[in-house]
């Protein structure tokens, strides 16, 4: 049911595009909450186009440091979904959502914690092993 509701998808963790940077501390603490439960608690948020992620970037580079191959992602289309809103959490940083693609696409990533998703398709117990994903 969730699947179907959410377009839920297990897409290739090589596929995905990044548009910021992430945080060490922040990455070590969510890899090791990972290792510890054994499973990811929720998916990550992709625009279903661009492949670009919009939501999990600690989360995405956790089990890629943890040797995954796929991620649950919830596929949205960014650019049509009036629900899905972007800002900034930088005061000198003007946030768009053709921005965040761009930045993506092009690999020249925002710091982390730049942007700030607003995003109503949010699973919070998902509970996929870690085993399913390597």
């Amino acid at each position: 049911m969730l699947k179907n509701m959410y377009n839920l998808k297990f897409i290739k963790i090589s596929k995905l595009k990044q548009h910021e940077k992430i945080d060490k501390e922040n990455f070590r603490n969510v890899k090791t909450a990972i290792i510890k439960s054994g499973m990811l608690k929720c998916p990550i948020i992709v625009d279903k186009f661009s492949l670009t992620v919009l939501d999990g970037h600690h989360r995405l580079n956790s089990l890629k440091k943890l040797g995954a191959k796929k991620i649950p992602c919830i596929l949205v289309d960014y650019f049509r979904d009036p629900k899905i809103r972007v800002s900034s959490r930088r005061k000198n940083y003007v946030i768009t959502k053709e921005k965040v693609v761009e930045k993506a696409l092009k690999g020249r990533l925002f710091p982390s914690k730049t942007t700030k998703h607003s995003v109503p398709y949010r699973i919070k117990n998902l509970n996929v092993s870690l085993t399913k994903l390597i």
